[in-house]
């Protein structure tokens, strides 16, 4: 299964990120972080903290949106399952766990988590 990460100007949380996947309770997972023309030390920060990880890959591309960087790893993916997450998100430890149980219903073809705001700390992010 590949979890796919794309960024552009996140150097504030891409290596955070990336750290909090590390930690999920799923245990056979490759993470893919797409570096999309960032501008900023993003692409620098996540290649030097995960350069001895091997479940972590760094590409970079040319910015063309988000969509456009999903893209560019979803094409490449040999993997039966693809999670695509943003890179200012915390994943609870048992959400990739949780999301792939879906998977034991033939039925299913996808499946989305519910994203709440996790830094309520001023009327701004409360809103």
């Amino acid at each position: 299964m590949r979890i796919i990460v794309a960024a552009f100007n996140e150097n504030v949380n891409a290596v955070k990120t990336v750290n909090n996947l590390l930690r999920n309770g799923y245990r056979n997972f490759e993470i893919i972080f797409v570096n999309e023309g960032s501008t900023d030390n993003t692409h620098e920060l996540v290649r030097h903290a995960f350069a001895n990880e091997k479940r972590v890959q760094v590409f970079d591309k040319a910015n063309g949106g988000k969509a456009s960087a999903l893209n560019f790893e979803i094409e490449k993916a040999t993997s039966e399952f693809v999670v695509c997450i943003e890179v200012d998100a915390q994943l609870r430890p048992d959400a990739v766990s949780r999301l792939m149980e879906c998977f034991t219903d033939e039925n299913i073809g996808a499946v989305a988590g519910n994203v709440k705001v996790g830094n309520l700390v001023n009327m701004l992010t409360e809103w």
